[in-house]
């Protein structure tokens, strides 16, 4: 299964550490234009990471996406997040490092 992460800098570079490849965008329409290519150029399943700044400005979207794609797209806290979510700590949990 592969993964793919987008969002800010910050987030893009943390997850490439761990070896998975992403995008940084500087807008919640970048975010999803990115998005839909991933999932247009993957066609298989995976793990899509996005960042909430960019996922809870484009909600009804995502829903639509996640509902037509076999991909797993994971909204991932970004620098905006104040408390750890669970999503957070089931990420790091399974990818044991942390998020």
């Amino acid at each position: 299964m592969r993964g793919y992460v987008i969002g800010d800098e910050d987030l893009a570079l943390g997850f490439r550490l761990i070896g998975i490849k992403g995008t940084i965008v500087p807008s919640s329409d970048e975010a999803l234009k990115v998005l839909r290519r991933i999932i247009k150029e993957e066609k298989n399943e995976g793990i899509i990471f996005i960042s909430e700044d960019f996922s809870s400005q484009i909600k009804e979207e995502l829903d639509e996406i996640r509902s037509e794609s076999n991909s797993l797209i994971i909204e991932v806290p970004g620098r905006k997040a104040r408390e750890t979510s669970m999503v957070q700590r089931l990420i790091s949990r399974v990818l044991r490092v942390r998020v």
